[in-house]
């Protein structure tokens, strides 16, 4: 008997942890996205092996019009299914197991978000609750990236033009819940056309002021722990 209880408090620990791990206990709101995110990666895994992946893509197109998943409102579904798509693009070799998801209050706001990742702990897509039902926040893509900092901002790294031209934007979750906003900003542009060197800026009460290397530098490492200027 004493054995039995033993065995039993170990089980429970076991599915515990899994739980808190795959979000088992994730709020219901979010069960039917979350279902439709696993079943996604599912038929994905049973398709990519043997099939190119512009075919892959036609594949989706096809399963996703025929299940009818992700049932979020059609702009922020749109969305989502471009960001999973693209996250496809990253990887040489696909591993479902690569891809999952976690839930919880990153901003302590009493309200829960759910994040989908993906390979190399990706952050593809942040949502979270409003009015009771789900609503997409942002999109990463593989040039434009999202870090969920220790405080509950979220940087965003803009590097869609390549060395030319670079944007960090430090965000937080809006006071309604229903979008994030920009609180502060740096970059990086060419200074001329004809060379490859570079001028650094800052962007603060929608003012841009040019700055050093070293200001630049300051500013984004302000960002990866999630303050600006003002915190300081």
């Amino acid at each position: 008997m004493k054995r039995a209880a033993v065995l039993f408090l170990i089980a429970s620990l076991f599915l515990r942890l899994c739980a808190c791990r795959s979000g088992e206990n994730s709020d219901e709101i979010y069960k039917s996205l979350i279902s439709d995110f696993e079943d996604y990666f599912s038929f994905i895994s049973k398709t990519i092996s043997s099939e190119e992946k512009e075919e892959l893509d036609n594949k989706l197109t096809e399963y996703l019009a025929s299940n009818g998943s992700f049932q979020i409102d059609k702009g922020d579904r749109k969305d989502l299914i471009n960001a999973l798509r693209d996250s496809l693009l990253i990887v040489s070799d696909f591993n479902s197991d690569d891809y999952y998801y976690k839930i919880e209050d990153i901003n302590a706001d009493g309200n829960t978000e759910l994040m989908f990742y993906g390979p190399n702990d990706f952050l593809i897509s942040l949502l979270t609750q409003s009015d009771g039902k789900t609503v997409l926040l942002d999109t990463y893509y593989s040039r434009l990236t999202g870090v969920i900092t220790e405080n509950g901002k979220i940087l965003r790294s803009n590097s869609t033009y390549g060395y030319t031209k670079y944007l960090a934007q430090l965000c937080e979750i809006s006071l309604d819940g229903t979008s994030i906003e920009v609180i502060g900003e740096c970059g990086t542009e060419l200074t001329n056309d004809s060379d490859s060197s570079r001028k650094f800026y800052v962007i603060i009460d929608d003012k841009k002021e040019y700055v050093g290397e070293e200001k630049f530098n300051e500013m984004y490492s302000l960002f990866e722990i999630g303050k600006t200027e003002k915190d300081t």
